[in-house]
């Protein structure tokens, strides 16, 4: 794996070079690239020269927070907007840095813990480093109907296929993990605000990082975990404030509802589940999303309980299996509506996907503006998942799209004028076969039925 991310973020890096030789730069900055296909606001982490500010394309200064102090340069954090599919480019000027925004968040130490606030949201989070309460200020509601963000470790041995296998009753023998060591608040705002919580079990330590942000209503909770452990599984609960006996979770190119209650054999028989990187709890009108970075893959829903798997330690067949440190991170996302008016696929698309940084130099005679977005699609039901070259011909470009919704939809992908005389065919995964699509001017027209899979030629000249 190692050498495979390794490789991959090689070809990044030459990609990125190869791409700011055409964008034309007035002076020195940094190029922040979104792989989305719609524009986003984005806390970037941009290492500066102290008596630097950041400043938009169009001239604006940007707010920032100052994370830490490295002698000559300054770690800070910036929002910073991107176009879909597509770059902008923030300038470093000479100037005082200001971190003045609207509506900044907040941290205060309470009896109970702290309080973190922004204008969404407010977090009453323990001195375990549980969240005892989420209240959606927009709304008017509590989030939660029980605490939250509990780790608990359970014995783990299955009587057959210990690295796949968890019994009916692991549940039997548990420990709640809550003995902290070292808490403290790491981040004040007024972009981003973060408490650290450290805690020890057994011979394992657990690291985890509460964020919120000024502009979002996702809690953000980056996990580091030193495991030392064998036949011992981890698992964070959490209690939506929902009603509700099904639970959606993501599956590739799409979603799938399972009841959460255990009334017959078959259901009792999924207490343990499979999903890639988010699960929803709704009811009509309000829903909650945990939310984690492809890194955990299995889910519990009993009720209105929903826990993710955080480490599973098996000892056959590979006796170090989820052995050592791991960096991860999971997220708790209140949502109005069911997750599809909560958007939970873009914001799960959003922490999966982080936006590319590139440093560039003053570069007048570059083709392409500082700021440009290549490719957009609309509904936002429709996703693209791939674009790549073509395995048979040179001028070419694959666009792997799909319908996430359940919905049938006419969606309009848009190719910015860099292209000339194009065609557009639908082919199949193996990119054999075409069927001609409208694209005029740039956009290309293509039905899809509920969840299909859509794979597209572009040719150029």
């Amino acid at each position: 794996l190692k050498q495979v991310v390794n490789e991959a973020s090689k070809e990044i890096e030459e990609l990125m070079e190869d791409l700011v030789r055409y964008v034309g730069t007035e002076g020195d900055g940094i190029l922040i690239f979104n792989t989305l296909p719609w524009g986003r606001e984005v806390l970037t982490e941009l290492v500066i020269d102290k008596g630097k500010v950041p400043v938009a394309s169009n001239g604006r200064e940007l707010p920032a927070q100052v994370l830490q102090d490295l002698g000559s340069k300054v770690r800070v954090l910036v929002p910073i907007k991107t176009p879909p599919t597509g770059y902008t480019t923030i300038y470093l000027k000479h100037g005082k840095l200001s971190s003045g925004i609207d509506h900044p968040v907040s941290v205060r130490e309470v009896p109970e813990g702290f309080i973190i606030e922004n204008r969404y949201l407010r977090l009453l989070v323990s001195n375990e480093g549980t969240i005892t309460s989420i209240y959606d200020k927009e709304v008017g509601r509590e989030v939660l109907s029980g605490e939250s963000n509990v780790l608990m470790a359970y014995e783990d041995r299955p009587y057959f296929w210990d690295a796949w296998n968890i019994d009916k009753h692991y549940e039997r023998i548990s420990w709640r993990i809550s003995d902290v060591v070292r808490c403290e608040v790491v981040e004040r705002g007024p972009l981003r605000v973060g408490i650290k919580f450290v805690k020890k079990f057994r011979e394992s330590t657990i690291e985890q990082t509460i964020y919120l942000s000024y502009n979002s209503r996702r809690v953000d909770v980056v996990t580091t975990i030193d495991w030392h452990e064998r036949n011992v599984l981890l698992k964070v609960w959490f209690e939506p404030n929902v009603n509700t006996y099904v639970a959606t979770y993501e599956v590739p190119y799409g979603a799938y509802e399972r009841s959460t209650h255990r009334n017959t054999s078959w259901e009792e028989a999924k207490y343990e589940v499979p999903g890639l990187n988010w699960v929803d709890m709704s009811e009509g009108d309000y829903g909650l999303a945990i939310i984690n970075n492809g890194a955990r893959h299995g889910y519990s829903a009993y009720f209105n309980k929903l826990s993710l798997t955080l480490i599973k330690s098996p000892i056959y067949p590979n006796p170090l299996s989820d052995y050592g440190k791991f960096t991860f991170t999971y997220s708790i996302y209140p949502h109005r509506g069911d997750w599809r008016v909560g958007k939970v696929p873009h914001v799960a698309k959003e922490l999966n996907e982080p936006v590319i940084i590139y440093r560039v130099g003053r570069n007048p005679g570059g083709k392409l503006r500082d700021t440009y977005s290549f490719i957009e699609v609309s509904p936002e039901g429709v996703i693209i998942e791939v674009i790549k070259r073509c395995e048979d011909l040179d001028k070419c470009l694959v666009i792997r799209a799909y319908e996430t919704y359940n919905s049938r939809v006419k969606a309009k992908i848009r190719i910015k004028p860099l292209l000339t005389k194009v065609q557009c065919f639908e082919t199949n995964i193996l990119e054999d076969g075409e069927v001609p699509l409208k694209c005029g001017d740039g956009v290309i027209e293509v039905v899809f039925k509920p969840y299909e899979i859509k794979t597209l030629k572009v040719v150029y000249e």
